[in-house]
């Protein structure tokens, strides 16, 4: 049985109207993916700050407290650890701090190659309150700190201060 040409009009009207329909949602597919590239780089300097963060409140809290043992977590070379200890022993004589807070972080770039381990630096800033002993005197300061990431984790960048210091 032959179909009318208005049944052929309208079956090729509907694949017409359909190819209409999809093709702007597949173009929005193709850019939606470019877009989820970029949301997801987003996304995972989010984590990244956040995992920073995370670590800089804890490393900060040490000090804060004179707990050498957690704050020494976030020094990876060991014989720096065992200097960071004494500083910070030597450091609750001399000075307390009373709030220490992230003011902002930013990331660098992935270092491709790593260098000496190290796959992505970032720098932490911060505002710290304290006072020194025996006067105590109150102490308000802004700081920056370098940090840096390795395959096992962000670490501070810390060098045992001189006798100038």
């Amino acid at each position: 049985m032959a179909r009318s040409p208005h049944s052929v009009l309208r079956t090729t009207g509907l694949l017409l109207a359909s190819l209409l329909l999809l093709a702007p949602a597949a173009t929005l597919t193709g850019l939606g993916t470019g877009c989820a590239g970029a949301k997801k780089l987003v996304k995972d300097d989010a984590m990244e700050k956040e995992t920073l963060r995370k670590a800089a409140l804890i490393y900060w809290e040490g000090v804060r407290w004179g707990d050498a043992d957690r704050a020494s977590v976030f020094i990876q070379d060991a014989d720096l650890r065992v200097a960071f200890s004494y500083w910070l022993e030597d450091e609750q004589e001399a000075r307390r701090i009373s709030d220490v807070a992230i003011m902002q972080i930013e990331l660098g770039p992935e270092i491709d190659p790593p260098s000496d381990g190290r796959e992505k630096e970032a720098t932490v800033h911060l505002r710290i309150e304290g006072y020194e002993l025996p006067a105590q005197i109150v102490d308000k300061r802004q700081e920056e700190q370098t940090w840096y990431r390795t395959q096992t984790g962000w670490y501070a960048e810390w060098t045992a201060p001189t006798e100038e210091d």
